[in-house]
């Protein structure tokens, strides 16, 4: 940790993310009841200015919708469920991935093959098409029989599970590589039992590289969070109010979402675009931060790793040492 502190990349990212993160809890601890509407706007003389919404202003900093609420609020608010969501999901991945890469090593040969080259094209699957195949029956279509728990629990269940195979089989490829690592030969001699080996040898070289597949999963759920949002996908339950009555005396609804998770702030305000873009960009300048913020620490884990990984001649070392220790083993046995 001390050397990725000292790369400007990752501490650029990292207090990026901490920033938005820690501050949507201050900044609702502080503001625990949204602004009041504003609908109208008058000056001092009492003249009136304009209506709702309005653009970004000193007053208003990302401006209001069509309701009066105030934007900057409302991201700051939801930055926390987003971005919370965003963390919980790319961990509860590589926890299980993990977990399945395991058995994927103890697999018989010819099964393994045959689920990775399943795996293989299920990666030609756009992912943001598969989650809402899945999760549109619950989030949309029978969305009025579901709890908002329900709702919140399944999403982040398929959000996590529609990528498990895929870095499954990605961890298994890379512990395979450090297994064809020349020191790793003598580490078989060696003996031991599989989980030594795991936590002796194959960790040291795992563990970074899993920590730069975490920050790149971060991004893809956050990605992944943004598309459900443009497919009217609201993770954090719906309802709908009548704004308006047409001259048949139909009411016009409006959906709104229950809590101010970022796509679904997207997701209900998509007809602002031609209008009033800076309510649909609201959400999405949020995205951007975030996604910005993660790969600035992704790129400076990666430059970090590289700068200290362990050189060929530190290999051969480590090959010598376990050499030297099989043959110690086998004169006491002789002996």
């Amino acid at each position: 940790m001390a050397k990725l502190v000292k790369q400007p990349l990752f501490l650029i990212g990292f207090i990026m993310m901490l920033t938005m993160f820690l501050g949507s809890f201050v900044y609702s601890h502080f503001h625990s009841e949204p602004p009041e509407k504003v609908q109208v706007l008058y000056n001092d003389e009492k003249e009136l200015l304009g209506a709702a919404p309005f653009p970004p202003s000193t007053q208003f900093w990302l401006g209001t919708d069509r309701l009066g609420n105030d934007l900057f609020f409302k991201v700051m608010d939801g930055a926390k469920y987003t971005l919370g969501i965003a963390f919980a999901v790319a961990a509860l991945r590589l926890l299980l991935s993990c977990i399945f890469s395991f058995f994927l090593q103890i697999m018989p040969m010819k099964i393994r093959v045959i689920f990775i080259e399943m795996v293989e094209g299920f990666k030609f699957v756009p992912v943001s098409l598969l989650a809402f195949i899945i999760l549109s029956p619950v989030l949309i279509i029978f969305a009025w029989s579901f709890t908002n728990t329900q709702q919140i629990t399944f999403s982040i269940a398929v959000l996590t599970f529609i990528a498990v195979p895929t870095l499954s089989v990605l961890i298994t490829e890379e512990i395979s590589e450090i297994k064809k690592m020349e020191f790793f030969e003598g580490v078989k001699l060696f003996g031991g039992g599989y989980f030594h080996i795991l936590r002796k040898h194959i960790l040291p070289f795992l563990l970074p590289r899993l920590a730069i597949m975490y920050g790149q999963h971060v991004v893809a759920v956050l990605i992944l969070l943004a598309h459900m949002g443009f497919l009217e996908l609201f993770i954090g339950g719906v309802d709908f109010i009548t704004v308006d009555v047409s001259l048949g005396g139909e009411e016009v609804k409006e959906s709104f979402q229950l809590m101010n998770e970022w796509s679904g702030l997207i997701g209900s305000t998509l007809y602002e675009f031609w209008a009033s873009k800076w309510v649909l960009l609201a959400p999405v300048y949020g995205f951007a931060l975030s996604i910005l913020g993660t790969n600035f620490m992704v790129e400076g884990m990666k430059r970090s790793f590289s700068e200290h990984q362990p050189s060929s001649k530190q290999l051969k070392k480590k090959k010598n040492l376990i050499s030297t220790s099989i043959e110690k083993k086998f004169v006491r046995l002789n002996s």
